[in-house]
């Protein structure tokens, strides 16, 4: 049985949701529609689309720091076997006999009658 607070908890949450929804889907709306609106400004021309101030640009951006990935990359590859044609069709054999093991093994008890052990 659910209470009154419940009921009222779980009817706020799903207005919650519908609001979050109905935000994500303007958000998406505007950002068509700005991007439509930049590249046919003259289909547009009663329509005025603010610039978009440079905090903003520079705020979504994420600055990596510097890494010597082609260095660390070449190092694994280096030290890693799997990179070795031997190794990938080895473990592609061995994938393929697993496969027909557990094929094997789910043919004998997927049986829905039970037989009595004779000992």
């Amino acid at each position: 049985k659910i209470d009154r607070r419940g009921l009222r908890l779980s009817w706020l949450v799903q207005r919650l949701r519908k609001q979050i929804s109905l935000d994500y889907q303007r958000a998406h709306n505007r950002i068509a529609f700005d991007s439509v609106a930049h590249t046919l400004p003259g289909s547009f021309t009663y329509v005025t689309i603010p610039d978009v101030p440079e905090i903003c640009k520079s705020a979504a951006r994420i600055d990596i720091p510097k890494y010597p990935f082609h260095r660390q990359f070449d190092s694994f590859i280096f030290n890693s076997f799997l990179t070795r044609p031997e190794a990938i069709m080895s473990l592609g054999d061995v994938r393929a006999e697993c496969n027909k093991v557990s094929n094997r093994f789910e043919a004998n008890f997927t049986r829905h009658k039970y037989d009595r052990c004779k000992m």
